[in-house]
């Protein structure tokens, strides 16, 4: 076994963090014979180089009650048990045994003597039998959904008596007796919204967390609203931790929200929805981040508690980021009933190479993590500590104010999910509380109970926050003639004598109440009006944000002129994600790098401002015409995701359409299209083409080492080959597959052949299509990018993916995802075989020149 030890003593420098003592961050130490990055004190060690042939690429892992480590392979290879050696000793591959369970498990757990698991579109537990086999499976429940966005991870419950499944947000809740947060859901968007890219079609609630009984027959809602969390863990004040994925295609976007932690509290939304509908994290009826983390994909979570580390890594969580290969340990510092957060770099590696999928702790206190994913290498790794930093468990906060804030709460959460006689009395004085998880879990116990015994106080509610967040959840009851009543006490608000956070809330509580109720009556359109109008613009970009939808919404008179103007005083800000993580990995590090550019960057605050304003009809001049439109031309040349360009797109072709028949003439100069990509012009291989296969193929990478390689011609072919049509590759092609630039980093030739010759053998999840049945029997496929006014808008081919096609979804019978790739096979068939090899080393390259691969050989001299 290879033994990398990274030691040094940590500095006695150390800074007050809660109820423990925590050194400052200290720069990583970088060992140069594996690239990994790891803190000082800590040692790694390569357990085990996985056989992917036998045991294919592993996504999960969970301890059993004897210390052997069980791992799941994405694909159809298996479920496995290891025994896991201890240090110094060698790895007996002889001894992995495979399990009469299910392959592609997503999460695991030893639980109540049995060994439950998530995957297949379904939870089931297998009974560990006395001398450890598993007996039958067992099904518990239905989990509809699939693969990478589907059915995720488990753990135990904080009373030790249930446990709680994760799922990403294509999965569909199974059915449930009780939830802590009423089941009224809604998008509560204000303006019309663009039901655009990936998951465009995606309902609340989202991603969701569900307490399930031992036996899987008792289940309830405790949270919801996450894009993909993949883990989650509890701290050791027992509270929920989740990790959720960002939508990297949305980075540009006003809605674009990070990868993030969230605290998981009873009856917690975190507010995902479709593409522009997300929730802005202030809103108050969601529950915000409590450390964002940047542009990723999480993967595995685990709390520190049992590991044998320092004693502020036990405090803390570790987190796994499977895209920029990286781990870090998030340290919570109480903050009233909940908490906020740092992240600091754990562990990672420069190229970005490690594929990180899952991590645990295991019964010697070390911590376990796995590599794979995808179908790339896995690799099994072990981490422990030799430093010389006590590594006692601190001492549990009980007495604190944020522990008596943190009981509140809790008080407050006993009467989610169900109606409650005391709810009201009990819940009331903390609709006005300065802590906003205290109102956020008051105003859930209010809304669990019938709205006609309290809107009137509601309604004669004097303290102005306590009504804003009473109507807010007055509005979420759906309660019928509430419309009116609750917009005339919003009117006695006094909006300059609130705080900001108060000002959003009465902001927001505007646009649920209108988004639910519908637009009131003129006298009360112009009194909303006349009440922000004052206000508007603000000093603050978030207030400037909700102003401008609730006035847009209203058609105020003076919002577009207001708008236009600000617009010209706003700047585009440069994201601060961290360039050094950005680069472990050259596809989707490096195409975020290149937004991060004065020249490229778009100007977030504008889009927002001309997505508010897209559908206005009044008020308009020429001039402000010509400002609108022309801010919009100017952002079709800056960089963002990959729906960046669709989405400004979509604003204007809405923008287009409401411009007056008379003034067309004159703005036609500034209402172009957007074209698709010239195919006639891409360059074609010299040939002459071979009908290739894997094997052929493999066999003509194989012959010799792949070096001296042509890199003009290696891009060459990736357009000759059509990849630049569909696939990004550094900072150049098109977003409708996956980005290519790190692929030759986890994936072999094999693999990368097999994905070319045989696109349909594994299709993401990301970048499936769609395969509609219609009601007359026909078959319809592409893409699903959109649903709206009725129309599902399909792309049908990833070489033309703006001409889409429009389907009635009165007319579909069935929609489901297709196991058929829509890349065609047999595109590197035109080339031959020197042209191939340009192509494969020009994805080993990640698009560098300079890489050695391209370096001449030299000739042997005589």
């Amino acid at each position: 076994m290879k033994i990398h030890i990274l030691f040094t003593l940590l500095i006695s420098t150390i800074s007050l963090w809660g109820n423990y003592f925590i050194p400052k961050i200290q720069k990583p130490i970088v060992d140069s014979s594996t690239g990994f990055n790891v803190q000082p004190g800590f040692q790694v060690e390569l357990v085990y180089q996985v056989d992917k042939k036998k045991f294919g690429s592993w996504i999960a892992m969970a301890f059993d009650k004897k210390g052997n480590l069980t791992v799941s392979d994405q694909q159809k290879a298996g479920t496995f048990s290891i025994e896991i050696p201890k240090e110094g000793e060698k790895f007996d591959e002889s001894k992995i045994k495979k399990l009469n369970v299910a392959s592609s498990l997503y999460g695991m757990l030893y639980a109540f003597d049995h060994l439950y698991m998530m995957g297949n579109r379904q939870l089931t537990r297998a009974k560990v039998l006395p001398d450890g086999t598993l007996g039958p499976t067992e099904f518990l429940a239905e989990m509809a959904g699939g693969g990478e966005h589907g059915p995720h991870s488990i753990i135990v419950s904080p009373d030790g008596k249930s446990i709680y499944v994760i799922a990403g947000n294509a999965t569909k809740t199974p059915d449930f007796q009780n939830s802590r947060i009423p089941t009224n859901w809604k998008d509560d968007v204000l303006l019309k919204n663009y039901a655009y890219g990936h998951m465009s079609q995606g309902k609340a609630p989202g991603g969701w967390v569900m307490k399930l009984s031992p036996d899987g027959k008792d289940r309830e809602i405790l949270n919801m609203g996450y894009r993909n969390p993949c883990d989650f863990a509890l701290n050791r004040d027992g509270e929920l931790f989740i990790y959720d994925a960002d939508m990297e295609w949305d980075i540009g976007a006003p809605w674009y929200r990070p990868t993030r932690i969230n605290h998981g509290v009873s009856g917690g939304e975190s507010g995902w929805r479709a593409t522009s509908k997300k929730w802005r994290k202030y809103f108050p009826d969601t529950v915000g981040s409590v450390v964002d983390i940047g542009p990723g994909c999480p993967t595995g979570v685990i709390a520190g508690t049992d590991a044998k580390f320092p004693t502020h890594y036990r405090d803390a969580l570790f987190i796994c980021d499977w895209t920029f290969a990286t781990m870090y340990s998030i340290h919570l510092e109480p903050n009233g009933s909940s908490y906020i957060g740092e992240k600091r770099e754990f562990l990672s590696n420069s190229d970005g190479s490690l594929a990180l999928t899952d991590v645990d702790i295991g019964p010697d206190g070390s911590m376990y993590f796995c590599v794979g994913g995808r179908g790339g290498q896995s690799y099994l790794y072990r981490v422990s500590y030799k430093g010389a930093e006590s590594t006692a468990l601190s001492k549990l906060d009980t007495t604190s104010k944020h522990a008596n804030a943190r009981s509140a709460r809790r008080m407050l959460e006993n009467f989610h999910g169900a109606p409650n006689a005391e709810a009201v009395a009990k819940a009331w004085p903390y609709l006005g509380s300065e802590d906003y998880h205290l109102r956020y879990a008051a105003r859930i116990a209010v809304e669990w109970q019938d709205p006609k015994s309290w809107a009137q106080k509601a309604y004669k509610e004097k303290n102005d926050l306590a009504a804003i967040h009473a109507l807010l959840g007055l509005a979420r009851s759906d309660m019928e003639g509430s419309l009116k009543p609750s917009i005339n006490r919003l009117l006695r608000v006094d909006f300059d004598n609130l705080d900001k956070t108060g000002k959003l809330a009465l902001l927001r509580t505007y646009a649920v109440i209108m988004s639910r109720g519908g637009k009131p009556e003129a006298e009360q359109i112009n009194a909303v009006g006349a009440q922000l109008d004052a206000f508007y613009p603000a000093k603050d970009d978030n207030l400037n944000e909700e102003l401008c939808r609730v006035l847009c919404y209203l058609e105020h008179p003076s919002v577009v002129s207001k708008t236009i103007a600000l617009m010209k005083t706003t700047k585009a800000k440069i994201p601060d994600y961290d360039v050094e993580v950005m680069k472990r990995h050259a596809g989707y590090g490096g195409k975020i790098l290149g937004t991060m550019k004065q020249d490229v960057t778009p100007n977030v605050l504008n889009i927002h401002f001309l997505f508010c304003l897209k559908d206005v009809q009044k008020g308009w001049t020429m001039k402000d015409r010509k400002a609108y439109l022309g801010e919009l031309q100017n952002l079709m040349s800056k960089k963002g995701g990959n729906m960046f360009t669709g989405y400004i797109q979509k604003i204007r072709e809405s923008a287009i359409a409401s411009v007056p028949e008379k003034d067309r003439v004159a703005l036609q100069y500034l209402m172009g299209t957007v074209k698709s990509i010239d195919l006639a012009k891409l360059p074609k291989a010299e040939g002459p083409g071979v009908a290739w296969t894997v094997e052929s193929a493999l066999k003509e990478l194989n012959k010799e080492p792949l070096l001296g390689r042509n890199y003009s011609n290696g891009k060459k072919m990736f357009s000759a080959g059509l990849c630049v049509a569909c696939h990004r590759f550094g900072d150049e092609g098109g977003g409708i597959g996956p980005d290519l630039t790190n692929l030759a980093k986890r994936s072999d030739y094999k693999s990368i052949l097999e994905s070319t010759i045989h696109p349909s053998m594994v299709v993401s999840e990301q970048f499936e299509q769609h395969e509609l049945t219609m009601k007359d029997g026909s078959i319809v496929m592409g893409q699903v990018v959109a649903e709206e006014n009725g129309e599902y808008s399909l792309v049908q081919s990833g070489l033309d993916p703006l001409n889409l096609k429009k389907v009635k979804v009165a007319d579909v019978k069935s929609k489901k995802g297709s196991k058929i790739s829509m890349m065609p096979g047999g595109l590197i068939n035109s080339m031959n075989a020197e042209e191939l090899k340009d192509l494969v080393a020009y994805f080993v390259s990640a698009g560098d020149k300079k890489h050695k691969i391209f370096r001449p050989l030299k000739k042997l001299q005589i």
